[in-house]
């Protein structure tokens, strides 16, 4: 039920995640999307990201997502089929759905998947709007899947939804080693310093890229610990420990 009104009177963002507004300034606010009736912008230095404009006037102040109705399926289906998708792109690609960066629940196998199809959202979205669906049943289902023959521009190329999935999942303007520790810093900026695990990884990287690697991790200080099932020429700095027969080094 919608009870709340919200004014905003100082510079911020104004985001949408997992059914909360979230007010982000100094310090961050969540509010539940539900129950917010009206919002008040009183700051001119207030953004607004477009999920969650879209979620409060596209489909109608007075629409909720907890309704059960035939908008509501359909969106359900519609998101299920670009989560497929980028599932695909990103097992293809050898990467673990489980680790995402801002989805982060532990019963969620497609974390990573959650994060990297919230800009193919709007797709869905529109194609939804444009239907308005009284009903949704086995016949709107194979309507659904048309999402997948709108053609986007992606970078000037003219793609197919998929097509700009992968091309987006398959960026090759970063090396494996690049790519990991900008995956690094991105974590480190959003979710403070962890502890960073590698298996089997100097396999992929030969020695001149792991000589940069190391000593790149080393200078920023990132915590690791890399499992390798054989001994490995490593940066000076970085410690080497034979923990059994089978040379597995720490």
């Amino acid at each position: 039920m919608s009870w709340r009104t919200v004014v905003i009177t100082c510079r911020c963002k104004l985001d949408l995640k997992l059914g909360y507004v979230v007010v982000r300034s100094e310090d961050t606010k969540r509010i539940l999307l539900d129950e917010v009736s009206v919002i008040i912008v009183e700051n001119n230095a207030v953004a607004v990201t477009g999920c969650l404009l879209n979620e409060l006037a596209l489909f109608g102040i007075t629409f909720s997502r907890n309704s059960s109705n035939a908008i509501n399926a359909a969106l359900n289906y519609g998101y299920a089929l670009i989560l497929s998708a980028v599932n695909r792109e990103i097992c293809a690609c050898g990467y673990l759905t489980q680790l995402g960066l801002f989805h982060d629940n532990m019963f969620n196998e497609f974390n990573l998947s959650c994060d990297l199809m919230e800009p193919f959202r709007i797709v869905v979205d529109r194609f939804v709007f444009k239907r308005k669906f009284n009903i949704f049943e086995s016949e709107q289902k194979h309507e659904m899947c048309k999402i997948f023959e709108q053609v986007f521009d992606v970078d000037g190329n003219k793609q197919y939804l998929c097509n700009a999935i992968n091309f987006r999942l398959n960026d090759e303007k970063y090396s494996l080693e690049e790519s990991i520790f900008n995956y690094m810093l991105n974590v480190r900026e959003l979710d403070g310093d962890k502890i960073f695990v590698f298996l089997n990884l100097m396999s992929f990287i030969d020695e001149e890229q792991r000589e940069v690697f190391f000593k790149t991790i080393v200078d920023h200080r990132f915590n690791t610990l890399f499992l390798e099932p054989r001994a490995v020429n490593s940066h000076n700095l970085v410690n080497q420990i034979i923990i059994d027969e089978d040379f597995c080094v720490i």
